[in-house]
C-alpha cells in the first residue's frame, strides 16, 4: 500500500515563525495595550523572508483584532502545517482537499510517498499558458515563485471575511474533492516516475471527473438566478452527455469570462520543442494537427466574429516548423483534450487516423502535452473556486 503525505516546504520557515509570534503577542495583549502596527514589525525581527507582510500589515485597516486573530489562526493551521498530513486521514482537523490540490499545483508543498519524495517546484495554476512545467533548480528563483503564489492564494482565496468560505466548499461535496485529490496525486507520481502517458490518463479522468459537476458548481454560485436559469439551460442543450454538457460550459462561460483573460478568445498554448521533439510531433501528429485544425477552424472563426469583430486566423493550433514550436488554441483546448485521448486510447480497425508511434513512445508524445493539459484543467478548477466566492 503507498502511503501519501504531505508537508509543507522549509522555504516557509520564516512565515512560519512570524505567524506564530503574532498570535502569541494577539493573545497575550487582550487589553490592546501594543498596537497592531508594533505587533507585525516586532514579529518579523530576525526573518529575512516578508513575502506575506503586506496581506497581514493591510489587514489592521479593515478588520478588529479578533477576527485578525481568527484569520490568522486558520491560515496557520490549514496552510502552514505543523506536521506531516497525511493524505487520505480526513478525520485530521484541518484536512481541505480544495486548500491541498491548490498547495499541490502551485508546487509549494512537498509531496511524499512511502518510496520517495514527489516534488513538483512549478506554479502551474497562477498564470494561464503555461507550457512547461519544469523550472530553473536555482532555489532562489524557486522560492521566489513558491513563495509568491502562496501570497497570490492567501490573498485572492483566503480573505479574512472569507475564511469558513473555502471550508464551506469542501464539505459541500467531500468525495468529490477528496476523489479530485488522489487522481491529481496520482498525475504528479507518475509523472515524477516520467511515466507520462500514465501520467496522462489520469488527467483525463480528471477532465471527464469534473466535467459535469463543475458547471453546476458554477450555477449553484450564480446569484442571479435568471443568468442561472439561462446558463444551465444552455449546457443541457447538447443531448446531455457529461463531455458536451461541459463543452458547452466551457465555449459559452469559461472563456467568455474576463477574469480568466480578455485576451483569451484567439490565444493559445506554445510550446517550445527541441529539433528532434518537433521532429517527432511533425512524423507522429502531423496528419492528426492538419485535419483536426480543419475540422476547428469555420467553429472558431464563427465564434471570433460574434465576439471580436471578425478577428480570424488562418491557423489555430498547429506544428510550427520553422521556430520549433506547437500550438494549441485555447478555443481547441477542450476538443484537443477529448480527441487526443480518443485517438491514442482507441485503436479501431475502421478508422485511418488512430495515432501510432512507430519511432517514438507515447511517453515522449505525452512529456511534451502533459504541462498544458494540466494547466487548463488548473485554471478551470481556480475558475471555479473563485466563482463559488463571488
Amino acid at each position: 500500500m503507498v502511503v501519501i503525505n504531505i508537508k509543507v516546504s522549509e522555504i516557509f520557515l520564516d512565515e512560519n515563525i512570524f505567524l506564530e509570534r503574532i498570535i502569541e503577542r494577539l493573545e497575550k495583549d487582550t487589553e490592546s495595550v501594543t498596537s497592531l502596527l508594533d505587533i507585525f514589525t516586532s514579529s518579523k525581527v530576525g526573518l529575512n523572508n516578508d513575502k506575506l507582510i503586506d496581506n497581514i500589515e493591510n489587514l489592521k485597516d479593515n478588520f478588529d483584532r479578533k477576527e485578525i486573530l481568527c484569520y490568522l489562526r486558520d491560515i496557520k493551521n490549514n496552510i502552514f502545517l505543523s506536521s506531516e498530513l497525511e493524505v487520505y486521514n480526513t478525520n485530521h482537523s484541518n484536512y481541505n482537499s480544495v486548500i491541498l490540490i491548490f498547495r499541490i499545483l502551485m508546487g509549494n508543498i512537498q509531496i511524499v510517498n512511502n518510496e520517495k519524495n514527489i516534488n513538483s517546484h512549478s506554479d502551474v495554476v497562477s498564470q494561464m499558458f503555461q507550457g512547461t512545467i519544469k523550472l530553473t533548480d536555482e532555489d532562489k528563483v524557486l522560492e521566489t515563485i513558491q513563495v509568491g503564489a502562496m501570497n497570490n492564494f492567501i490573498s485572492e482565496f483566503y480573505q479574512c471575511n472569507e475564511t469558513s468560505s473555502i471550508t464551506d466548499l469542501y464539505n459541500q461535496n467531500r468525495k468529490f474533492y477528496d476523489s479530485l485529490l488522489n487522481e491529481f496525486l496520482q498525475f504528479y507520481y507518475y509523472q515524477n516516475k516520467e511515466s507520462f502517458f500514465s501520467a496522462f490518463i489520469h488527467l483525463y479522468r480528471i477532465y471527464e471527473y469534473i466535467s459535469y459537476v463543475f458547471p453546476l458548481i458554477y450555477v449553484r454560485n450564480n446569484q442571479v438566478y435568471e443568468e442561472s436559469y439561462n446558463s444551465l439551460q444552455a449546457f443541457f442543450k447538447e443531448n446531455g452527455k457529461e463531455l458536451s454538457f461541459f463543452s458547452t460550459f466551457i465555449r459559452t462561460t469559461f472563456i467568455k469570462d474576463p477574469y480568466i483573460n480578455e485576451e483569451l478568445y484567439n490565444e493559445n498554448y506554445s510550446i517550445d520543442l527541441t529539433p528532434e521533439e518537433c521532429l517527432t510531433i511533425k512524423t507522429h501528429l502531423g496528419s492528426f494537427l492538419t485535419k483536426f485544425n480543419q475540422t476547428r477552424m469555420k467553429t472558431n472563426d464563427s465564434y471570433l466574429d460574434g465576439v471580436q469583430n471578425g478577428v480570424k486566423n488562418e491557423r489555430y493550433t498547429y506544428l510550427d516548423v520553422e521556430n520549433n514550436k506547437l500550438n494549441i488554441s485555447t478555443l481547441d483546448m477542450h476538443d484537443f483534450i477529448i480527441l487526443l485521448r480518443n485517438k491514442t486510447c482507441h485503436f479501431k480497425m475502421n478508422h485511418k487516423d488512430n495515432i501510432t508511434l512507430n519511432s517514438a513512445s507515447f511517453d515522449d508524445l505525452f512529456s511534451l502535452l502533459n504541462p498544458v493539459i494540466l494547466n487548463w484543467i488548473s485554471n478551470i478548477f481556480k475558475y471555479i473556486v473563485f466563482k463559488s466566492f463571488r
